[in-house]
């Protein structure tokens, strides 16, 4: 609240300066974290690497010490929505984000409870990139942590997961050939191009 009038002051309780969003520039003891249980220390867990917040420490501090740190996590708050996302920095379904308290309830404040989808926060496990190549009449199946592929020569990059109208199962079907008709016509310029090279170079010895 920017401004407000005296009368509405005084029948709301609000006041010049009233935010009812998570101040993220001062000590986490003032800034406005529902159900945060004041205490001089908190100690949070995220994949098993502990962090150590007293309670002068910013949101923004917070946030930046663990997105600098081996967690393997990217946090973001929205200032529109006053919610936290959290991201892997790695992807594949080995991938895992689990935040406990272990001193203190600073987790569970800026988080909400794990598991609870209306108050807390549920995590999405990533998804491995699955497959199915048939070369040569011999069908294997490739599971990759990333949506880079390499096989055989072949590198894919995958933007987007399969729709499940594609091709009716969500899958996507392509065939790959090789061209030895480029590759004959590449090699035959780069002879022309070495043996012009050859030519120019024993007319200027000479």
């Amino acid at each position: 609240i920017t401004s407000i009038s005296q009368d509405i002051s005084k029948y709301t309780g609000l006041s010049t300066g009233t935010y009812n969003r998570v101040n993220k520039d001062i000590a986490i003891e003032n800034a406005n974290i529902d159900g945060l249980v004041k205490t001089d220390n908190y100690k949070i867990e995220i994949n098993n690497v502990e962090f150590t917040f007293s309670k002068d420490k910013t949101l923004n501090d917070i946030i930046k010490e663990i997105n600098a740190s081996n967690a393997g996590i990217t946090i973001s708050h929205s200032a529109t929505t006053d919610k936290l996302t959290v991201v892997a920095k790695e992807t594949g379904s080995h991938i895992n984000i689990d935040i406990v308290d272990k001193e203190g309830n600073l987790a569970e404040a800026i988080f909400g409870a794990k598991g609870d989808a209306n108050n807390g926060y549920v995590v999405n496990k990533g998804l491995d990139t699955v497959i199915t190549v048939t070369k040569n009449g011999v069908q294997e199946t490739l599971t990759r942590s990333t949506s880079n592929i390499s096989f055989d020569g072949i590198n894919l990059g995958l933007t987007n997961m399969a729709k499940e109208d594609i091709d009716n199962n969500g899958r996507i079907t392509f065939t790959v050939s090789e061209e030895t008709d480029k590759v004959v016509e590449r090699m035959a310029k780069f002879v022309e191009d070495y043996n012009e090279i050859v030519t120019y170079l024993g007319k200027a010895l000479r």
